[in-house]
């Protein structure tokens, strides 16, 4: 838990290092006035250097108090020591963190030390717990809650801000509902009714597009099927249709079934190298027994895949773009052995 943060002397300036030493005792200071000299064994660089970066943050807006003073550990010449409201939350969370890091000792290795420790902490880590470390609520600033989540049963976790983080958030969040704004024209009073009528007209553009490639689709499928030969008395047709979704092959290949009883069809899509195929066959083709899922297994294996469905529509797929056309080629065959 403790002495991740080891300072580096040799590298601060005389000027640093006077002020880590001062913050340093300022923070010993605040431990032994909040906790009496047993608080004082939990004294950390973790928590000095929390200390020093509390402070600078929020330099000029909290009083600080300084001095020179004797201690225990320097007796005879006085040393200078720095602290701020911002080290009294440090000697609190100094105090509490090493009560609890004394517990787990405890609890993991049976540490007698640990347990002695913890105990002579017991009430100080209570007070620092219901100490409040301001004198009114008015100089937290503002509160803004970020996040809320679940850390287990029955407990939640909520992460916010105060003071000048609250309003840089608030500053940032306002900057972007402007820039929102004016992307959209408008201002930022009425920013959610313009979303709303953008969504509302990228809907109906969305559907009427969604028509179009549907009779678009048809349109091709009454070209396919005028196309397609005849083996058997059955109206066989084979054919590629790039770019094209799953719906788009599906709207086709119902078209082409439900259109025409003696339909055997294979449409092919290729996106890229992915291979999807679409076998349909009319009412009297499966009557005949000609069945869509041996059909689409048939082509998809011959380019490295494999499918399957139900005898009047099914679908399968395949990777290699090359065995396209001797897959679609075959489909005459396929059929006039089925038929015999």
């Amino acid at each position: 838990m403790f002495g991740y943060v080891i300072p580096d002397r040799a590298s601060l300036s005389p000027e640093a290092q006077s002020r880590y030493r001062s913050a340093y005792c300022g923070l010993c200071r605040r431990i032994d006035a909040l906790h009496g000299l047993r608080g004082r064994f939990s004294l950390s660089y973790d928590l000095t250097f929390l200390n020093i970066l509390l402070c600078s943050l929020y330099e000029g807006e909290t009083p600080a108090d300084s001095g020179i003073s004797r201690c225990p550990i320097h007796p005879v010449h006085g040393v200078l020591w720095r602290s701020a409201d911002p080290t009294d939350y440090c000697a609190d969370l100094s105090v509490a963190l090493h009560y609890y890091n004394a517990q787990d000792k405890w609890q993991d290795d049976h540490n007698l030390l640990a347990l002695g420790y913890s105990t002579l902490l017991d009430n100080s880590t209570a007070e620092a717990a219901q100490r409040s470390h301001v004198d009114n609520t008015a100089k937290a600033g503002p509160f803004r809650i970020k996040s809320e989540s679940s850390v287990a049963s029955g407990v939640r976790r909520i992460e916010a801000t105060c003071g000048k983080l609250s309003l840089k958030a608030m500053e940032s969040s306002q900057g972007v509902l402007s820039r929102a704004a004016q992307f959209l024209k408008t201002a930022p009073s009425g920013l959610l009714e313009r979303m709303e009528q953008q969504a509302n007209e990228m809907k109906q553009l969305r559907q009427a597009l969604e028509k179009f490639k549907a009779e678009a689709s048809l349109g091709e499928a009454r070209q396919f099927l005028a196309s397609a030969k005849t083996v058997k008395d059955l109206h066989v047709l084979a054919t590629t249709r790039n770019g094209v979704d799953t719906a788009e092959l599906r709207t086709m290949g119902d078209f082409l079934r439900d259109k025409d009883p003696k339909a055997v069809a294979v449409i092919a899509s290729i996106n890229g190298e992915k291979i999807t195929f679409l076998a349909v066959c009319g009412k009297e083709a499966v009557a005949r027994g000609i069945k869509a899922g041996d059909l689409v297994r048939h082509v998809s294996a011959i380019c490295g895949g494999k499918g399957g469905g139900k005898p009047d529509s099914a679908m399968g797929g395949g990777s290699d773009p090359l065995k396209v056309d001797d897959a679609l080629a075959s489909v005459d065959d396929f059929v006039s052995e089925k038929l015999g």
